[in-house]
């Protein structure tokens, strides 16, 4: 604060100053031209706040299918009907189903045929040996959450089936046995984000393994976050592990540049990918509004600090909760 007094005819006025304001006003100016700049950099990177989202999983699939390379990590993937889904289980024994739009592992059921599971008696007798007579009968089955059904027809199946999904489009993927750790599988997360000069870039890596019980690894299912380069080393091996991370990080760059052909406002993905028992990488799924939840729970905060540095350049702001993932132990 600061008094000046004058005189005047009128008598004597003590005016009152404040010192900062001026100096306010200036920083008011300088914030306003500070969010200018900020709007610049978002609109010459292509977005102001980054809503962009592909919602239709069978869109994303037809389009990576068109890539010469890509479309070798691609499992078979069809639209759920009656006699797709037997054809499937004919040839692979296990597929998963899928809801065509939806996120975070809902509503994701894996369907299984078991041929010769269990054999039935027959009160006849063997001429030959005197023993009971007994044929295969085969069993199919699926989960959905911790719930399992089995049944001896899949006529009976696919019923059940059809009073889950009969409200929304389903997809069929085909079945993969993935790696295991401690008892449990296991897939890789890996974001890819478009930096300040335009190009996209791996800024993060994690394995998400599922909940004891679960079929799916997604965080929001109860899944186990652990860091990917010590985890396979433990699985495949050292040499094979430095191998499977830079295939990984080349599948989740061509997947995006190949999305940014098609959707020129696309600046991140994140990229589900399995490694099988021999260590082949499956694209599981593309998601293009991915959640970074699962970085909080590394140790080592440089992911994340990316992710969210690269995300603000293109008006993308994450809220970084997570209510049911957790930390997994190698």
């Amino acid at each position: 604060m600061s008094r000046k007094t004058r005189r005047t005819k009128a008598g004597t006025i003590t005016v009152i100053r404040n010192s900062k304001s001026k100096k306010t006003s200036k920083n008011i100016k300088s914030n306003q031209v500070r969010e200018t700049r900020e709007q610049r950099k978002l609109k010459k990177n292509g977005s102001g706040t980054y809503t962009f989202h592909l919602h239709d999983k069978k869109g994303k699939t037809r389009l990576l299918l068109k890539h010469p390379t890509l479309r070798s990590y691609i499992p078979e993937t069809k639209t759920l009907s009656k006699s797709t889904l037997s054809r499937m289980l004919n040839r692979y024994h296990m597929v998963y189903m899928k809801p065509r739009s939806g996120s975070m592992g809902r509503g994701v059921m894996r369907v299984e045929q078991h041929p010769e599971a269990r054999k039935h008696t027959h009160n006849k007798r063997c001429k030959k040996c005197g023993g009971t007579l007994h044929h295969a009968v085969k069993l199919w089955g699926y989960q959905l959450g911790l719930t399992k059904k089995t049944y001896t027809s899949y006529a009976g199946m696919y019923r059940s089936l059809n009073t889950l999904t009969e409200d929304r489009a389903y997809l069929i993927q085909k079945g993969i046995h993935l790696l295991k750790h401690r008892g449990q599988p296991f897939d890789i997360r890996i974001m890819v984000q478009k930096n300040e000069k335009g190009t996209f870039i791996c800024t993060g890596m994690v394995a998400r393994m599922a909940k004891k019980g679960r079929i799916v690894t997604n965080g929001s299912q109860g899944g186990s976050i652990l860091p990917v380069k010590p985890l396979l080393e433990r699985t495949i091996g050292i040499s094979a592990t430095r191998k499977r991370i830079r295939q990984m990080e080349h599948i989740a760059l061509l997947t995006a540049k190949e999305l940014r052909r098609h959707h020129a406002a696309i600046c991140e993905i994140g990229l589900d990918i399995a490694l099988d028992q021999k260590g082949y990488p499956w694209i599981l799924e593309v998601n293009t509004r991915p959640d970074p939840c699962p970085f909080t729970l590394l140790d080592d905060p440089r992911p994340l600090r990316k992710i969210v540095r690269y995300g603000k350049g293109y008006g993308r702001r994450y809220k970084l909760i997570c209510k049911k993932a957790r930390k997994g132990k190698l």
